[in-house]
């Protein structure tokens, strides 16, 4: 990806609007503070029930729906699995990036089976991420989705 690309796609996620959900604070600050470099309109959330919490409060207030969540599987309160699966079964067509430490085949056969749309393995490879990220925006402006 070349310069002028990065460029338009920074331009273009200044329109998106991300739900972060991850129950570690260390962690949900570094990736809160890498993705608000893209990201002007973060939300963040520290448990999966909060997370789907300002989901639908999201979607009461503005008439849609986040462009992206990102989450962490192993989460209190509901975890990502079961986030995930209520949040796919209202709109089958959310982008959802999956961040976990947990790697057995069946958790990811789930996860592809539900339609998550990437996965990214903790520790977190920050170049990974971030072409995920590029990927994901690009994806978006393809389908013309804003």
């Amino acid at each position: 990806m070349n310069y002028e690309n990065i460029n338009e796609i920074t331009q273009l996620s200044k329109k998106l609007n991300v739900l972060f959900i991850e129950d570690n604070n260390e962690v949900r600050e570094q990736i809160t503070k890498l993705l608000s470099n893209f990201f002007p309109n973060i939300i963040t959330a520290h448990d999966g029930e909060q997370g789907y919490n300002y989901y639908e409060a999201f979607k009461r207030q503005n008439c849609k729906n986040f462009d992206i969540l990102i989450t962490d599987l192993n989460l209190p309160k509901m975890d990502g699995i079961s986030l995930c699966k209520r949040v796919l079964k209202d709109n089958p067509n959310q982008i959802i990036i999956v961040i976990s430490a947990h790697t057995e085949s069946s958790k990811l056969n789930k996860l592809k089976e539900l339609g998550i749309s990437n996965f990214i393995q903790k520790p977190i490879n920050y170049n990974f991420f971030l072409n995920t990220i590029i990927q994901t925006v690009n994806n978006l402006k393809t389908k013309a989705k804003f």
